[in-house]
């Protein structure tokens, strides 16, 4: 909590002089701990200016230490309470912004950061923030607010700088969750994520329908906004579409489809446009794109103020072609050119010129355009790990990490990916439309099995079970392997124990089912089902997996392939006996 400054009160002596300052313990112990917490700030160098948080802190201490030793030098008590309300105010005045930051970040889930060029449409955000807001008052269930708006018309961003609102955050005090999705996603992996956020168990959950029952339940009692960012399937939408008087729901999305489909399901549903740029806005964005310092929209050749109205104004599209010109703004007279006659015709469900910009900006990487359309290979588009990024580069193009991080880096500075910073390293994000676009444009067949050989030289005489736990290879070998058409491959690892083992104990039980939608037969769906019907002992602990396996496909051994499986499985408690669930069933088989 904040440092409240109060009049101070004092110990005095028989003659009525002061001799001590009062304070309360627990006011005390805060101003102690706040000057630990400045203390054990890291000192760093002065000129390095992207830590100023850093050096200001501990600035601050050094200054407050200075304070404090003129009190032994004050003789006049006049003087010494002077000093005493100047520190406390200080004080006060340097927590409170790092306390509201701090209860920001608690409050914001994976919300993305805003571009530094991002105009915010203040007429919209004060609709959406009084629309949410007047149902806070309301006794009705809260309506979804759909908001579609065709892609990179820069409607996530608009959501994004409200969940900013001081308003919006005192208004969900538990919490502000944002989810992305587009074409592949995982639904269970963010309701889990969701419930267990909002304090609730997910131990015995393992499956949409029950997350859904469990989040019903816990958002009852919950303040809390989720938006669910770039929705392609409209049935993703009703897993999250619970009950609660303080739950809202935010969706976004760009597919036409989605509309009419959320209608029927969703009968109170709230559907949102969202406004271009003006033309003012999107010169003065396209301007700050450019990063020209020479310069100004009086300076522009008249081509650019055509080039922005034949983009519709659209943040994306605008972005993508001034890194294109940037260089040399001679070429704005062809690049207007083509954008008014495009020459690339594929995606015709996005907005042309927003295709045909990311087209001209990917072909002005000439050879390394071939690059970037290689993340084509990875299926969850949206958080790719870069350090397997650098091994397949490296394979294929005998990119180092360092000419790697360079190359992203010019990516993300043309808009072509964004780079999200993770305690666990740096993940690249795409979005939908460029996904979409770099999969047109490639061999995916080919890409996952470079993909595979890259993995493949990491794994030794064991073959796939004994590849790297990097926290990519285990989630993903299976999908490669199915993309890759090695079905013969993939049924051997789901129906082999050592691997079922290996993905258990590197992943959860939620992945290592989701393997086995990859790949159909009889004793694919019988592991399957075992390994379902084991869930919740596998969740409390991964060492039982040898006699769940035993017991719930023993009767299905004059199968082959089970048999072998459950030899496996046999090996690691060899003294395991089959102990049927009723007793008449040993004699029924003995007969």
């Amino acid at each position: 909590m904040p440092i409240k400054t109060k009049n101070l009160q004092y110990l005095v002596d028989e003659k009525g002089n002061k001799k001590s300052v009062v304070i309360s313990y627990e006011e005390f112990k805060s101003i102690s701990n706040k000057l630990t917490q400045l203390e054990q700030q890291p000192k760093i160098e002065q000129n390095d200016s992207s830590n100023d948080t850093e050096v200001i802190n501990t600035d601050f201490l050094e200054h407050l230490l200075i304070q404090l030793k003129k009190y032994q030098i004050i003789k006049s008590e006049s003087g010494r309470k002077n000093l005493i309300q100047k520190v406390f105010k200080e004080i006060k005045h340097k927590v409170k912004p790092i306390e509201e930051e701090q209860v920001e970040q608690e409050l914001l889930h994976n919300v993305p950061e805003l571009d530094k060029y991002f105009l915010q449409d203040l007429v919209f955000s004060k609709q959406i923030e009084t629309n949410i807001l007047a149902a806070s008052i309301s006794n009705k269930k809260r309506s979804p607010l759909l908001f579609h708006a065709p892609s990179g018309i820069g409607k996530s961003s608009q959501l994004i700088a409200i969940t900013k609102s001081s308003k919006m955050q005192k208004t969900f005090l538990n919490g502000i969750f944002w989810f992305r999705f587009g074409i592949y996603v995982d639904i269970l992996s963010y309701q889990l994520y969701l419930i267990k956020s909002l304090g609730g168990k997910i131990s015995n959950i393992f499956n949409v329908e029950t997350a859904k029952e469990s989040l019903a339940e816990i958002v009852k009692n919950k303040r809390c906004l989720v938006i669910l960012d770039d929705i392609c399937d409209p049935q993703d939408v009703l897993p999250f579409y619970v009950p609660g008087k303080d739950y809202q729901l935010l969706i976004t999305t760009s597919e036409d489809n989605v509309l009419d489909v959320l209608q029927y399901f969703i009968e109170n549903v709230q559907i949102n446009s969202i406004n271009p740029l003006s033309e003012t806005q999107a010169i003065e964005f396209f301007l700050n794109k450019l990063a020209l310092p020479d310069i100004t929209r009086n300076s522009l050749p008249i081509e650019a103020e055509e080039l922005v109205e034949a983009c519709k104004y659209s943040p994306s599209t605008l972005d993508f072609l001034a890194t294109t010109v940037r260089s040399d703004l001679t070429g704005l007279k062809d690049t207007l050119e083509r954008i008014l006659n495009p020459d690339y015709e594929l995606l015709e469900k996005y907005p042309s010129t927003l295709i045909q910009a990311l087209y001209i900006n990917v072909e002005s990487l000439g050879e390394e355009g071939d690059y970037y359309l290689a993340l084509a290979v990875f299926g969850s588009y949206i958080h790719i790990p870069q350090f397997v990024v650098s091994m397949l580069w490296n394979y294929l193009y005998q990119f180092n990490e360092n000419k790697t991080t360079i190359f992203i880096n010019r990516l993300a500075d043309r808009n072509l990916l964004k780079i999200i910073k993770e305690p666990t390293g740096n993940y690249l994000s795409l979005h939908t439309f460029q996904y979409e676009y770099i999969i047109e444009e490639s061999d995916l067949e080919i890409l996952h099995n470079h993909l595979l050989a890259t993995y493949r030289l990491q794994c030794g005489q064991h073959g796939w079970i004994g590849g790297p736990n990097d926290g990519y290879f285990f989630e993903n070998l299976c999908l490669h392997l199915h993309n890759a058409d090695r079905s013969h491959e993939l049924r051997a690892l789901l129906l082999n124990f050592d691997w079922i083992q290996n993905k258990l104990k590197a992943t959860n039980i939620y992945a290592l089912l989701n393997d086995y939608e990859w790949l159909e037969g009889e004793e694919v769906e019988a592991v399957k089902n075992a390994l379902h019907f084991s869930a919740l002992p596998l969740t409390i602990n991964t060492d039982v997996l040898a006699e769940q396996l035993l017991n719930n496909l023993w009767e299905k051994r004059s199968n082959k392939d089970i048999q072998a499986l459950l030899n496996q499985a046999h090996a690691i408690i060899p003294n395991w006996e089959w102990k049927p669930e009723f007793p008449n069933a040993l004699e029924t088989l003995n007969k």
